[in-house]
């Protein structure tokens, strides 16, 4: 028997479909359940902030539920007993939470260089800044 994971995804209120957000691995059963106030899900800061945007910002056609399945096949097969259609096949959470990442131990990620651009002539970049009259 596989360990329970909790989904918390967005559903459409008309049942044409889902939006994964977040897989947190927990080993209890958690039936499905519509999630009123994202703050009472005791998440981290930083996904906490960005799943109440996101359920801010859907508001008007989806609702925000958290579920346990062992799988996401699981999860999928339990949202299609319930009349949900146009499940997604993939299982790819949109906000990885810091349990969902896996990296080698000591790896560390690393930012991304900004690239550098090379300006050749300055004189004729144009500026919106007014030139001071001398």
């Amino acid at each position: 028997m596989a360990a329970k994971k909790l989904y918390l995804y967005l559903a459409k209120r008309d049942k044409k479909g889902f939006n994964l957000l977040s897989v947190f691995h927990h080993g209890y059963d958690f039936p499905a359940t519509r999630v009123q106030d994202v703050s009472s899900l005791s998440l981290p800061a930083h996904l906490q902030t960005r799943i109440s945007k996101t359920k801010h910002d859907e508001r008007m056609l989806w609702e925000l539920w958290i579920e346990g399945a062992e799988s996401f096949e699981d999860l999928k097969q339990s949202l299609k007993d319930r009349g949900y259609s146009n499940i997604p096949v993939h299982s790819s959470p949109k906000h990885e939470s810091q349990e969902t990442t896996t990296r080698k131990k000591g790896e560390t990620k690393k930012a991304s260089p900004m690239p550098k651009t090379k300006i050749l002539n300055k004189s004729s970049v144009k500026t919106m800044l007014r030139k001071k009259k001398s």
